[in-house]
């Protein structure tokens, strides 16, 4: 096999074809495929991937080809229909199985590719191997084969999602070894576009369904505290007072406090006597008496004196998720007139999205003393990899720091529509937010 991971071969050899319409043919003597001997049963399982043999026709017009093929199982036919009609039998399909995780998609790609709708609601499948035809590549000057832009473009989005290659075909290329479209293919895995940082932070959590943290009613443990100091977006751009954690963002506050050329007394409000541990042993040791540290409530604190400036963390994946406009309309009282908060207004959005993979992560969640569909009716923290994205997102909630009327009554209702533009399942939303933090510096996760 070369330097193949495995090889994809029909499950019965054709010189071992049957005829099942007619007789003798059908029972003829000898056995149905190779012979088990020519590998060890662990290279069986694990190198080689059965498929079912391509002389199975049951739209044949010949009567005999036919009905020969009926008596096989059959795969879906190739009859060249668009790529809404392919898309609707692979989900009338994976709905008659109930979505069951042992089914995912192998998909075949063609020299023409679809457009950016029809890829991306693909994408959003459990694709779980990706075909290459050989004839889809192209030869370079040096005689190598290779893909157009676009395939490539693709491939790099496959490689994303892990998924397995297949080539599949004859050899296009004879002056090179059948082993240079493997070499082409490692080639765009090593050249492909680094991570981001927010990718290489979340490396193993994608799709992996998490409870919303509630630091308002829970205290959290210091090892929670550890994974929200790892964020290498937040705490590069924003500073915490109120809500004070482990400190990591009261040590930003006193950087920016020195590059600023500015001294100024700061108050480390923080509720969670775990964490007040930690804040008490940074302030013997290294902040002194310029960090005063507060084990209190914001909301309940009774400060000794107003600030001019309000900094906090209390945003969720859906920005207000962690009740932050509930914390920061409580604690608005410690700002004197004209004071700023950080952030000073932040907006939650939503989109329609589909996944096959979270829609079965969601049906796992199920509790035996509760309402069967109830794990569907909770927000969940997910780092998002295998699904696509229905419609842009669009704007839901929007709230200011500090408010005129920090009393308000809170409750919101919004009512959005999407336009989709392709056949598709909306199994859920996905919550993102902005947020302005002073000025025209803003965040987003949108």
């Amino acid at each position: 096999m070369g330097k193949f991971d495995f090889l994809c071969m029909p499950v019965f050899h054709p010189r071992y074809r049957r005829e099942f319409s007619h007789q003798p043919a059908s029972g003829r003597p000898g056995p149905h495929t190779r012979s088990d001997l020519l590998l060890s049963g662990r290279d069986w399982n694990t190198l080689i991937v059965g498929k079912l043999s391509p002389w199975i026709r049951p739209d044949a017009k010949v009567e005999a080809v036919r009905r020969n093929s009926e008596a096989e199982p059959v795969p879906v036919p190739e009859d060249g229909s668009g790529d809404e009609k392919t898309w609707i039998w692979w989900h009338d399909f994976r709905t008659l199985c109930d979505y069951n995780k042992r089914i995912a998609v192998a998909l075949e790609v063609g020299p023409d590719l679809p457009s950016n709708h029809v890829i991306d609601r693909w994408l959003g499948e459990p694709i779980k191997a990706a075909i290459l035809p050989t004839s889809i590549f192209l030869t370079n000057k040096k005689g190598f084969p290779v893909l157009s832009k676009m395939h490539q473009r693709l491939v790099f989005r496959l490689l994303k999602l892990e998924v397995q290659f297949i080539v599949w075909g004859a050899h296009h290329h004879p002056e090179k070894e059948f082993c240079s479209y493997l070499q082409y293919l490692e080639y765009l895995s090593q050249n492909r576009p680094p991570p981001s940082a927010y990718e290489l932070f979340a490396k193993g959590y994608e799709d992996y369904l998490q409870s919303p943290l509630q630091p308002l009613m829970d205290n959290l443990e210091s090892q929670t505290y550890e994974v929200f100091e790892k964020d290498p977006i937040k705490y590069s751009q924003v500073v915490m007072v109120l809500g004070a954690g482990r400190g990591p963002l009261v040590n930003a506050t006193l950087r920016a406090s020195r590059q600023a050329g500015r001294r100024g007394k700061i108050y480390a409000v923080e509720k969670n006597p775990n964490a007040v541990v930690t804040l008490e042993s940074w302030q013997y040791e290294e902040w002194g008496s310029q960090v005063t540290v507060v084990s209190s409530d914001m909301r309940d604190w009774t400060a000794p004196e107003q600030a001019d400036l309000l900094v906090s963390e209390l945003l969720g994946s859906f920005a207000d998720n962690e009740l932050s406009p509930e914390c920061l309309d409580g604690a608005q009282h410690c700002l004197r007139a004209g004071g700023v908060s950080i952030p000073s207004t932040y907006t939650s959005f939503l989109a329609p999205i589909s996944s096959s993979k979270l829609y079965n992560e969601v049906r796992a969640c199920r509790e035996k003393d509760r309402h069967p569909e109830a794990q569907f009716e909770m927000p969940y923290v997910v780092r998002l990899h295998n699904f696509h994205q229905l419609a842009p997102p669009q704007p839901c909630f929007t709230f200011h720091h500090p408010h005129p009327d920090p009393d308000r009554d809170k409750s919101q209702y919004r009512q959005l529509e999407f336009a989709v533009e392709v056949n598709t399942v909306l199994h859920g939303f996905a919550g993102y937010f902005e947020t302005t933090l002073y000025g025209d510096v803003t965040l987003r996760r949108v």
